[in-house]
């Protein structure tokens, strides 16, 4: 009788399958450590040389509300909403960041506004706005008042300001409540000129003024009628009064000055024709426009805090409303940034599509050059299982880290402007991803920056 085969083709055939098809499986699905170390080499091995710029987009935000949604879908930038008090016109940041340049470090606002009148129109109309011209406003400032506690004052002629005015540099200034509900669009830079407070008031005529107080109180014209006209939806209702508390030392510091024009040109009717204050690393909410009056006073215990002073609390990082101006911060500006632009790259060596993330950085009166880290993150569902014995397993959303690593940011030659960084990146695949960013050093005061503030949305 004939010995039948030990091996058929059947047992060959399964061996196959059990041995071969987890090791074909093992390609497709590779753990995640190696998923990292293969993007990592693929940026290792980026030839700037061969890249190929595909196109440049926007990020979205990462709320996803049906509330939300219905309110970003009427934003139009460069476009004035509403009016009144509740205006508001959004700045394009894609603007400062230019698509398809790979080194950012060479691109300079101030250089790029000097290079044409062109430029400096669309620097112009990009700026944001966040209250028009009041309509009661029918006539031009043509002078302000400086007085003092004790009832003395002197009349400045604005024409007196224009004749000292002169070229201060590129500055940036920021809504306190710029936030997704505008896409972050209430916060521009531009090229101002004009004179500092510090060397208005040390002028001969404010001496008695200037030694006998500690604080100055600036207001502007704020009344218009149309205060409760049409709201922008998502944004916070806006009430009348123009006014601020400072001291005379906090204005030095942050280089305060009266604004006369932008871009060579005098000031537009809503940035506050023809004089306004402007505080860098303030909040704007502190830039006066349509300036009138500046008062020199020294504050009690029992002084209050301006109506503006009030509403804007909750948006300058006070504790509750502080009803005196004992209790109030300075609404200075921490570390801020955000992604503003997303571009694709092909590589043409590797035959691949590369991720170059670009964003500005501002804010941070004392940290000129610190260094962030980007986190980029996948959202994500779990499965749990109850302990509770006759409950079924629950499901749980959780963000899962893709990629956390230290940015490649261009060097700011001071923190009253903005600087761009950049971040290259190879997606593990197609999705959407969530960006923030982080200081790197803990000490460092960035209150939006911890609560992912600024966090925005990519889709790859």
């Amino acid at each position: 009788m004939e010995e039948k085969p030990k091996y058929n083709r059947r047992k060959i055939l399964a061996f196959s399958a059990i041995v071969g098809v987890p090791a074909l499986l093992g390609k497709f699905f590779l753990s995640s450590g190696e998923k990292v170390a293969r993007r990592v080499a693929a940026l290792s091995e980026i030839d700037f040389k061969s890249l190929s710029f595909v196109k440049s987009y926007s990020p979205l935000e990462s709320k996803t509300s049906t509330r939300f949604l219905l309110a970003i879908a009427k934003i139009k930038f460069k476009v004035k909403t509403s009016k009144g008090h509740n205006t508001r016109q959004f700045a394009d940041l894609t603007e400062y960041a230019p698509s398809g340049d790979i080194d950012l470090s060479a691109w300079r606002l101030d250089k790029l506004l000097e290079a044409s009148i062109e430029e400096r129109e669309r620097n112009t109309k990009n700026f944001y706005i966040r209250t028009e011209k009041p309509n009661q406003l029918t006539f031009e400032i043509k002078k302000f008042e400086v007085c003092n506690a004790e009832g003395k004052s002197v009349d400045v002629k604005v024409s007196e300001v224009k004749e000292k005015a002169r070229d201060l540099g590129i500055y940036m200034l920021e809504c306190a409540g710029n936030d997704r509900y505008s896409k972050f669009g209430l916060m521009s830079a531009s090229k101002w000129s004009g004179i500092p407070v510090s060397e208005f008031i040390a002028e001969e005529k404010f001496q008695g003024a200037r030694e006998a107080h500690t604080h100055v109180l600036v207001e502007g014209f704020d009344e218009s009628t149309n205060t409760n006209w049409n709201r922008f939806p998502g944004l916070v209702e806006s009430t009348p009064g123009a006014s601020w508390i400072f001291t005379l030392e906090e204005l030095k510091k942050h280089k305060a000055f009266f604004a006369t024009s932008m871009n060579g040109e005098d000031l537009t009717a809503d940035h506050g024709y023809p004089l306004r204050l402007v505080v860098p690393n303030f909040y704007g909410c502190a830039s006066i426009k349509w300036l009138n009056k500046v008062t020199f006073f020294t504050p009690t215990d029992k002084t209050p805090t301006e109506q503006q002073m009030r509403e804007f609390s909750d948006r300058t990082n006070q504790e509750g409303v502080p009803m005196l101006y004992k209790d109030h911060r300075s609404p200075v500006v921490d570390l801020a940034s955000v992604p503003v632009k997303v571009e694709k790259w092909y590589d043409n060596t590797t035959k691949q599509n590369i991720i170059r993330l670009i964003g500005l950085t501002w804010g941070g009166i004392d940290e000129v050059n610190p260094k962030l880290k980007i986190i980029i993150t996948k959202r994500k569902w779990i499965r749990r299982r109850s302990k509770h014995k006759g409950q079924g397993a629950t499901r749980k959303r959780v963000q899962v880290v893709v990629e956390e690593k230290i940015i490649d940011a261009a060097e700011r030659v001071n923190t009253l402007s903005f600087s761009h960084w950049t971040h290259w990146w190879v997606p593990p695949k197609k999705g959407r991803y969530y960006v923030h960013l982080e200081p790197v050093d803990d000490n460092i005061v960035a209150r939006r920056l911890r609560r992912k503030y600024y966090q925005r949305m990519i889709k790859v």
